[in-house]
């Protein structure tokens, strides 16, 4: 399989998501999965930063409970 694994981001932002949106969807047309990291910004609602704002591939995130 082919994988991009992402472990780098920024705030989320509607400019950020047309731009990682656009470039994901494409990655992932090719038959590549993206593994990108939800960010380091919670526990809070709307948090997750981009890349993994994007709707195309994965993002991973952890939960502490």
């Amino acid at each position: 399989a082919d994988v991009i694994n992402n472990s780098w981001g920024s705030g989320a932002s509607l400019g950020a998501y047309r731009f990682y949106g656009e470039i994901f969807a494409q990655i992932e047309a090719a038959g590549v999965v993206l593994a990108t990291s939800a960010g380091n910004s919670g526990p809070g609602n709307f948090t997750m930063g981009c890349p993994a704002c994007a709707e195309a591939g994965l993002a991973v995130a952890l939960l502490n409970s």
